[in-house]
Parts: structure tokens; sequence; C-alpha cells
């Protein structure tokens, strides 16, 4: 790919003993206090930004055959909401509209342009991909224990029974970035890809990929999203991953169920 992106951040030196403030597991989340206000939902339309599902593309996203089982069980939930809901669209919190309106407009202005892949992920859909998750791994790992199973589990899907999990707020949107052309800015793999490829501080990528990555985490930190460093394109605004991110005492938004 053309070297279209030079940014002078680089996630690969963060300290060690820094990296827990990028990688936050579940259970630092666990009981976090949630302030819970109640910021309006919103709209948005896909002539403000565009607006493209991942349930609609037709991709492999590990060439893993049981991987790709696993990711695209939430392709099929989503499926199944979505005939039981036609009016489901895409919905974020008022004052997440107004940042992400923000930063996409910094970025036309370097001729690129914010994508949203994710945005909410219903409260049913949430239980029901746990749910199929933890059975598959119960019955691929039948020597482990419960817990280790669970642990697992959690990899793939937040349990919405141990915090509140941040696609389920509408506070968290799963981001790519088009350039000029409107191609894919090269990020070496897909939303929702799983392994080590996927994180921020990942130096198994080209110098041109880090960058790429660290232009559009840099500059949606700027407009205070958060950035959950074991998924590049993940952003949160006030859920329990920004609060922690920003070392706030408390979280603003709550679980919103539909």
């Amino acid at each position: 790919m053309k070297n279209i992106i030079n940014y002078p951040i680089n996630f690969a030196n963060i300290k060690d003993n820094e990296k827990i403030y990028l990688y936050i597991h579940d259970d630092l989340l666990k009981n976090y206090p949630c302030k819970c206000i109640n910021d309006k939902l919103v709209d948005i339309k896909n002539f403000e930004i565009k607006i493209s599902p991942f349930w609609e593309d037709k991709i492999l996203l590990t060439w893993d055959k049981e991987i790709d089982y696993l990711l695209n069980l939430e392709k099929q939930e989503m499926e199944k909401y979505l005939n039981k809901h036609s009016n489901f669209w895409i919905k974020v919190r008022k004052q997440v509209k107004e940042k992400l309106l923000n930063v996409n407009n910094y970025f036309k202005s370097k001729w690129f342009e914010l994508v949203i892949k994710i945005w909410y992920r219903p409260v049913e859909v949430q239980y029901l991909l746990f749910k199929k998750v933890y059975s598959f791994f119960s019955k691929k790992y039948v020597k482990l224990s419960s817990l280790e199973i669970y642990e697992k589990t959690t990899e793939f899907i937040a349990d919405p029974d141990r915090f509140i999990a941040p696609h389920t707020t509408w506070g968290a949107i799963d981001l790519i970035l088009l350039d000029k052309k409107w191609n894919e800015v090269d990020m070496w793999c897909k939303v929702n890809f799983i392994w080590e490829k996927a994180n921020m501080t990942t130096t198994n990528i080209t110098d041109q990929q880090k960058n790429n990555r660290e232009f559009l985490s840099f500059w949606m930190l700027k407009f205070w999203f958060a950035n959950l460093a074991s998924e590049w394109w993940h952003f949160s605004y006030w859920d329990a991953y920004r609060a922690f991110f920003y070392w706030k005492k408390s979280s603003l938004y709550g679980q919103v169920d539909i």
C-alpha cells in the first residue's frame, strides 16, 4: 500500500507495566461504578458517517474454520435479531455522535473517512453469544475446568453478568478508515480478528500498518475516545473501558436494553 500515513506514535514501545491501561482485562471492570446518565439516543444516517455493518461482510476472518465459526456466531445472531426487529438501525449516545462527527470532519480534511462497522449489540444477543461460545468450548475441551472454559469464552465475548459489556451501552463503536480512493486503509487484519496481530502493540506487522493504526487511534483519543488495545478498531466513550482508560472513578454509560 502507498505510504499515505506517517505518524510518530509507537505503541510497541509502551512499557509492559503500563500496558495494563491499554489491555483492559474484564476482572479490572468487575463491579466498576456507573453513574448511568440518561444521555439521549440519536440516529446516525449514512450521509453523516458511512455505515457498513460487519454482518454484511462476506469474508473469512482468520482462515481457521473453527475460529471463524465462533466469530461468525455474532453475524448469525444479529441477522436473527434483525429479522425480529425490522426497525433496528444505528443509534448512539448524543455525545458520541457529536464526537464522531467532529473527528470524522478532521479525517475528511486529511482525505480520509470513518466507516462504522459495529455500534450497539443488543443485550439478548450478548447473552446468547456468551452462552453459545461457552457451550462450544465445553464440548471441545472436555478436560478443562469450568473456570478455564469460562476464561476461554471471555477471550471472545464479554460476560454481561460480570460487568457492563461495552457494546450494550450505546457508547462503544468499531471503526475502519477509508482513503480518498474509497479503499480501506491497510491495518493488516479485519474487524473482529482475534489473534495477536489485532493488538495495537504488536510488532508483527509492517511499519506502515502500524502507522495506519496509530493515525486512527491518535485522533480518536484526541477527541477523548478510548482505544481497546487488543482490538485496533474498538473505541469507547464513557463506558467502563473508557472510564478505566482515563483513570475515572466511574463510568457514565450503563447497559441499555431495547
